[in-house]
């Protein structure tokens, strides 16, 4: 190549990251806005310890939710670094997920253009940047983009793309050197999330995309001796990798996987509901045609895998994998073994073991890491035979497709920049996926929840009394969220709810095995501690009784990990000063003090307003009642002073 081939090849690969960067910053920049929403509040807003807790590998190795077994320290270890540096602000949680988002994108394409220059495809930096553009607006993306936990399928994606692209950096063997760096990058995928295990599987079929087509498999010039010959340093430093990260992972969380494969799995979910099935129709269709149903929640009740048109999918599903395969090994096209190393990345998501998608069939952020070679793959398709094939000119065919690939990237350019607004708010994200889900009940306990958190009681209390006409009655859940709302308002009904629901709910801070026990049932530990912390509110404002108070706030904190007390630990304060224990009231304010919560200089005024309310109950002489008030007043600003 010439010195002015390469300045023009410069210049076109300059234009088209400019392009793609602006066009990707452009779609996602509202995203700047939006709030905290969903699992955020579980995993680092009312659990404080990532900016409380001094840096260590326990924090960093806590489960992401409680029960489960996911080891993602990497991730942590980024939220750590962004609140100890710029202080925990969403609008900086965000811009961190959109420049990871931006380098996946950006890794498309520098993937899709050395994968056609090395199979000799036209067009290399066009094509990639077609395959580049349809990943950076595919509507599938909005939820790891948009949501600050998404962060953990963005990071792996990343990983898992950086790998590839050390890998094809230079076709032949891999020497020591780069597969080593390919190691670092699996186990920082690993770090990331679970996915990073498929990673030596996709390396291998990108390596045989690469290959020439007219090779035998078996022989010793096959492929499959070729492969082991030219890959076996980065297979054996990836089994290396793993072994070491099942350790680590044993080691850390106590076990491989929290939910165990079983005989009676495979009966129900797999052969008799088809789960493998359903969530492959489920990510084909987010694949090609994400543009009508995009939700955070995809429930397993609204399926039936046994209705015709359901049998007639799932036969066309799992003949376009036979296709697949067929294209791949009778075939040997680039393309569909890039397209299998997507499906690698979507092998874990498919139901084939157990999975915590809290009642779902699949979620669209599971796509980010198989959407990005699923899109690579469109650079590489053999278009002139295709051409041929069909009867066309080739002049014709790239008219064909210029207008029906055109006229996809437009509508998902504007169904991407659209439905991202729902993810701003807890309100916004649950009352659409409330209303598009209106019998899933885990959709309606938080669309009443973030009416509840954006200060709008009344679309709770209307839910409320629609469920009560309709139903007779409130599930556990919902009592949970109206019997705050009751004590919020003043309501000494809230009581009354709150003892119904303690009464059903099994005792498990009583229990000898109540640790393990206590994820046998639907309410989360946080929910269960909530329910006895506001019994325990309940009887201070509406009682005055705070010997009883501080025995529910005591059984309350049984269920919450250190980091989650704080919201139960300041209204302990008027529970002490009012049983005149002032003593360890003011030691336990000073200890709260230094500590950093979302909402705590609302929690500070928590102790003073309680004992206004309990001195309207209790025994106490008027004058007694206001000296504990302006003793709450004090206690806090001494502890401001401390």
């Amino acid at each position: 190549m010439n010195e002015l081939s390469k300045f023009t090849q410069n210049r076109k690969l300059l234009v088209a990251v400019v392009a793609l960067l602006s066009i990707s910053a452009s779609l996602y920049w509202q995203v700047l806005g939006f709030e905290y929403v969903w699992d955020d509040s579980l995993l680092f807003l009312d659990k404080t310890a990532l900016v409380n807790d001094a840096l260590s590998w326990k924090l960093l190795a806590d489960p992401v939710l409680p029960g489960t077994s996911y080891l993602r320290p990497l991730v942590f270890l980024t939220l750590y670094a962004e609140f100890h540096t710029f202080g925990q602000n969403p609008e900086i949680s965000h811009a961190i997920n959109l420049l990871i988002y931006m380098c996946n994108a950006l890794l498309v394409f520098f993937i899709s253009q050395k994968l056609a220059v090395l199979i000799h495809r036209p067009n290399s930096i066009v094509l990639a940047w077609v395959s580049a553009i349809i990943y950076a607006a595919h509507p599938s993306l909005v939820e790891s983009t948009a949501w600050v936990a998404g962060r953990f399928d963005l990071m792996a994606t990343f990983f898992i793309l950086a790998a590839i692209a050390v890998y094809i950096h230079k076709p032949g063997p891999l020497k020591v050197a780069r597969s080593l760096v390919i190691a670092l990058l699996m186990s920082g995928a690993l770090l990331s999330k679970e996915l990073g295990a498929v990673l030596p599987a996709v390396l291998l079929c990108v390596w045989f995309a690469m290959q020439a087509a007219d090779k035998k498999w078996t022989g010793s010039e096959g492929y499959i001796r070729k492969a082991i010959s030219e890959n076996w340093i980065v297979l054996l430093l990836s089994v290396f990798v793993l072994g070491i990260y099942v350790l680590l992972r044993k080691n850390s969380i106590g076990g491989i996987y929290h939910s165990a494969w079983s005989i009676d799995y495979l009966r129900e979910m797999v052969i008799e509901n088809l789960l493998p099935f359903e969530a492959l129709k489920f990510y084909f269709t987010k694949v090609f045609f994400p543009f009508s149903s995009i939700n955070p929640l995809h429930p397993l009740s609204e399926l039936n895998p046994h209705g015709r048109v359901e049998t007639i999918s799932s036969v066309a599903a799992a003949a376009a994998v036979v296709a697949l395969v067929f294209w791949c090994v009778a075939k040997k096209s680039p393309a569909a073994w890039i397209f299998s190393g997507g499906m690698v990345c979507l092998l874990p998501v498919l139901h084939l073991v157990p999975l915590s998608t809290g009642g779902n069939i699949g979620h669209e952020r599971f796509l980010t890491a198989p959407l990005a070679l699923f899109c690579a793959s469109i650079s590489l398709i053999n278009y002139e035979a295709i051409a041929r094939l069909i009867g066309l000119k080739n002049r014709s065919l790239s008219r064909l497709l210029l207008i029906a690939g055109g006229g996809w990237i437009v509508i998902a350019v504007l169904s991407t920049y659209t439905v991202q607004s729902i993810w701003s708010s807890d309100l916004h994200l649950w009352n659409w996926a409330y209303h598009k889900h209106p019998n899933f009940s885990f959709a309606r306990y938080n669309y009443m929840y973030g009416a509840l958190k954006s200060g709008r009681p009344e679309l709770v209390e209307k839910e409320i009394d629609f469920l009560q006409k309709r139903d007779g009655g409130l599930e556990v859940s919902d009592q949970i969220l109206y019997a705050n709302l009751l004590l919020r308002k003043g309501d000494p009904e809230s009581l009354g709810y709150l003892q119904g629901i303690m009464f059903a709910l099994p005792k498990f801070h009583e229990m000898k095995d109540g640790n393990k026990r206590v994820f046998e049932v639907p309410v989360p530990k946080i929910g269960m501690a909530g329910v006895y912390g506001d019994y325990s509110m309940g009887l201070m404002m509406f009682r005055g009784d705070a010997k009883a108070a501080l025995e529910y706030s005591t059984i309350a904190e049984w269920y919450l990990a250190e980091s989650e007390k704080i919201p139960l630990l300041y209204p302990r304060v008027a529970i002490l000063i009012a049983l005149g224990r002032n003593r360890e009231a003011q030691d336990l304010l000073n200890y709260l003090e230094p500590m950093f919560y979302t909402k705590k200089e609302r929690l500070k005024r928590d102790p003073a307003a309680i004992l206004r309310n309990y001195c309207k109950n209790s025994a106490e002489e008027l004058s007694k009642c206001q000296e504990l008030i302006v003793a709450a007043d004090k206690m806090v600003e001494a502890a401001a002073r401390h």
